[in-house]
C-alpha cells in the first residue's frame, strides 16, 4: 500500500527495514534516519507538491494524501509553501492542527526540541493509519499499510498473532469494527485524531466528531441552497486538482444518484471530456443508464463487464491490496479493471462513494434511531455466527447515540472506504460528500427532510435539472418518480426475483454461483486446500459459514485465510 511507516524509540534500540515492492511501480521511494526513530515514505508519482517529505531544526513533517483547501490557506497564514503552512498549524495548536487541513490524508510531525512525535488522521478517516504500542519498552511501531506494522514489528522481534475480534469481525460484520485489525494488539487510528507520542506514553485526541442532532429549523429551499454550495465547493475543490496538475478528469459512473450527482455538477462547474468508468453486469441498469449519461453530456466512456463473476477467482491480490480488512468480493472488480488500465494521464478518481449512506439510506425511518443489538445487524453482510461477537455487540449499542452515527463510522468509514483502499495503488480517490464541510452539514440535516432521500430528490431536481433520468435504486423509475411508480417497479423488481431464482444487479452472486461452475470449482479448491491454517473454533466456524452461505458469505472467510497465509500470521 503506498504510504509511510516508521518506529520511533526514546529509550530502546530498534530496526529499520526495507519494505517490499509496491503493486504499483510508479512510486517515489523516501527515507529518512533520526536518533530516535526512522521513518519512510512509498507515495504513487503523482500530486507531490502536497506530499510533504521535509525538515528543519525544528520539525520534521511527512504528508500522504490530498490537500484541497492548502491554497486559501497558505493567503490565510502568510506562508509561501505547505510545509510552512504545516509547521504554523501545528505549532497554533498541536492537538487539532489538523481540523483546518480539507482533504483525504494521513501525516506525521515530529517535534525535535520536545522529542514528541505526533501522528495524524483526516475528518472523514479515507485513509487508514496503523500503529502497535510497547508500553513496556516504549517503542512505536506505525505505517499506512498493515503491512507495514507487521514487518517492522517482526523486524523488532515481535510475533505477529492473529487477533480473534479482528476475524470474527471478518466473517461476520464483513469488515472490522471500530479501532481492530486482523493483527493482535495493532490498532488502526480512529478518523479526526492526533496521536501523540512523548517517548514513554500515548494519547489521542479528537478534533473533530459528526453529529447527528438537527441545524435547527430551517426552510426546505434555505437547506438546499447551503447544502449546494457546499457540494459545489467539493467538487471544485476535486477536480481543480486534477487542473492543478495538469490531469485529465476520470469518474466513476453507474445507475446511482450519487455517481451522477458529482458528474453533473461537475459539468455544471465548466468540467468537460471525463473518463467516466462503470463496472456491472452486462445489460443491467448501471450500464445502460451510465452509457447514456456519458453519451448525452459529451464523456468518454469505458465498461467493464463483470459477466460470470471470473474476477472473484483472484482472491490473493484484492487481499493484500486492502490488507484483509474487508471482504474481498465486495471491491476486487475494482482492482480488477484498474489493473488493467494506465493512470498516468488521469488525476483523482471521482466517486459517489459513501453519498447515498449519509444522505439517506442509513436512516430506516423519519427519526433517529437509538442503536440496539438487532439493529446493528443491519451492517453485517452475514449473520449466521452473530452469537461470536455479544462483546462487539454491546460495545457498539453502547459507543454511539444513533444508528445514523453508527453507520457512518463503521459501514462508511471501515466498511466502504477500506473497499475503495484498491484505488490507492493507481490514484488517489475522493468524494464531495467527504469533503468536511459537506458532510458536517449533511449529517445534521433533520432525519425528517432526509429519510426516503426527500431532500436528496429536491435538491437534485431543483439544482441539476438534468439530472432526471432512471434511477437504479429505485428500480428504474426516474428520480423525479411518484411513489405509486415506485412501488410499482420495485415490486416487478421483486417478482423478477422470486421467478429468476436471484436478484438482479449490477453482480447478481446467486446467479454466477449457480451458472459458473470455474467460479466454484476455484473458490472450493482454495478454501479446502487452505483451511487448515486455521484452528479451534475459528476453524469449525469458517467451514459453517462456507459450507452453508451463499457466494459473498463464502468470500468472508475466504479473505480470511487468504490474508493469513500471505502474511504468515501466527492463529
Amino acid at each position: 500500500m503506498p504510504g509511510f511507516g516508521g518506529v520511533f524509540s526514546f529509550e530502546k534500540s530498534f530496526k529499520t527495514f526495507e519494505v517490499e515492492e509496491l503493486i504499483s511501480k510508479n512510486y517515489v521511494k523516501r527515507r529518512k534516519n533520526f536518533e530516535n526513530g526512522f521513518l519512510f515514505q512509498n507515495t504513487l508519482n503523482r500530486f507531490l507538491d502536497e506530499k510533504i517529505f521535509q525538515e528543519d531544526e525544528e520539525i520534521f513533517v511527512c504528508f500522504e494524501g490530498l490537500f484541497f483547501n492548502h491554497k486559501n490557506l497558505r493567503i490565510e497564514k502568510s506562508v509561501n509553501d505547505d510545509f510552512s503552512l504545516l509547521k504554523k498549524l501545528f505549532f497554533e495548536s498541536k492537538r487539532s492542527f489538523p481540523s483546518k487541513i480539507y482533504g483525504n490524508y494521513t501525516g506525521i510531525v515530529y517535534d525535535k526540541n520536545k522529542k514528541e512525535v505526533y501522528l495524524f488522521t483526516a475528518h472523514n478517516g479515507t485513509k487508514t493509519l496503523f500503529y502497535f504500542f510497547d508500553k513496556e519498552n516504549k517503542i512505536l511501531i506505525f505505517g499506512n499499510s498493515l503491512k507495514y506494522v507487521i514487518d517492522l514489528m517482526r523486524e523488532n522481534g515481535y510475533k505477529v498473532e492473529l487477533d480473534n475480534d479482528g476475524a470474527y469481525c471478518l466473517i461476520t460484520v464483513g469488515y472490522m469494527v471500530g479501532e481492530r485489525t486482523l493483527v493482535k494488539n495493532v490498532k488502526k487510528l480512529k478518523p479526526a485524531t492526533v496521536l501523540k507520542f512523548d517517548g514513554k506514553n500515548i494519547g489521542e485526541e479528537t478534533f473533530f466528531k459528526i453529529s447527528s442532532y438537527p441545524l435547527g429549523k430551517k426552510q426546505e429551499n434555505m437547506i438546499i441552497d447551503e447544502l449546494d454550495n457546499l457540494f459545489v465547493e467539493a467538487v471544485k475543490a476535486e477536480y481543480d486538482k486534477d487542473i492543478e496538475y495538469g490531469f485529465k478528469h476520470v469518474s466513476t459512473l453507474s445507475g446511482g444518484l450519487d455517481s451522477r450527482t458529482n458528474l453533473l455538477t461537475a459539468h455544471r462547474l465548466g468540467y468537460k471530456d471525463v473518463l467516466c468508468l462503470c463496472f456491472s453486469e452486462n445489460d443491467y441498469l448501471d450500464e445502460k443508464l451510465s452509457k447514456k449519461i456519458a453519451s448525452d453530456f459529451l464523456d468518454y466512456y469505458l465498461f467493464y463487464s463483470l459477466n460470470n463473476g471470473k474476477y472473484l477467482t483472484d482472491i490473493d491480490n484484492p487481499v493484500k491490496a486492502n490488507d484483509g480488512l474487508i471482504f474481498y468480493s465486495g471491491s476486487s472488480y475494482m482492482y480488477s479493471m484498474f489493473s488493467l488500465l494506465n493512470f498516468s494521464d488521469y488525476g483523482i478518481l471521482h466517486t459517489g462513494v459513501a453519498g447515498n449512506e449519509v444522505l439517506y439510506t442509513s436512516l430506516k425511518f423519519d427519526y433517529h434511531e437509538k442503536p440496539s443489538k438487532e439493529k446493528v445487524e443491519r451492517i453485517f453482510y452475514s449473520s449466521k455466527l452473530r452469537n461470536k461477537i455479544e462483546n462487539i455487540l454491546d460495545e457498539l449499542v453502547k459507543k454511539y447515540e444513533t444508528m445514523e452515527e453508527l453507520a457512518f463510522y463503521e459501514k462508511c468509514v471501515n466498511g466502504m472506504y477500506n473497499a475503495f483502499r484498491n484505488i490507492e495503488h493507481f490514484t488517489e480517490f475522493s468524494s464531495p460528500t467527504l469533503y468536511a464541510p459537506t458532510l458536517e452539514y449533511i449529517m445534521k440535516i433533520d432525519p425528517k427532510l432526509k429519510y426516503n432521500a426527500h431532500i436528496y430528490r429536491k435538491w437534485v431536481l431543483k439544482k441539476i435539472p438534468n439530472i432526471n433520468y432512471p434511477w437504479e435504486h429505485i428500480a428504474g423509475a426516474k428520480v423525479s418518480g411518484s411513489s405509486f411508480e415506485i412501488f410499482l417497479r420495485k415490486s416487478k423488481k421483486k417478482l423478477a426475483t422470486m421467478l429468476l431464482g436471484y436478484r438482479p444487479s449490477k453482480n447478481p452472486w446467486d446467479k454466477w454461483m449457480k451458472k459458473n461452475p470455474i467460479l466454484m470449482e476455484t473458490l472450493d479448491k482454495y478454501f479446502y486446500d487452505n483451511i487448515d491454517i486455521l484452528k479451534g473454533d475459528l476453524k469449525e466456524d469458517c467451514v459453517k459459514l462456507y459450507q452453508s452461505g451463499n457466494l459473498k458469505e463464502k468470500t468472508q472467510p475466504l479473505t480470511l485465510i487468504s490474508y493469513i497465509k500471505q502474511n504468515d500470521i501466527n492463529t
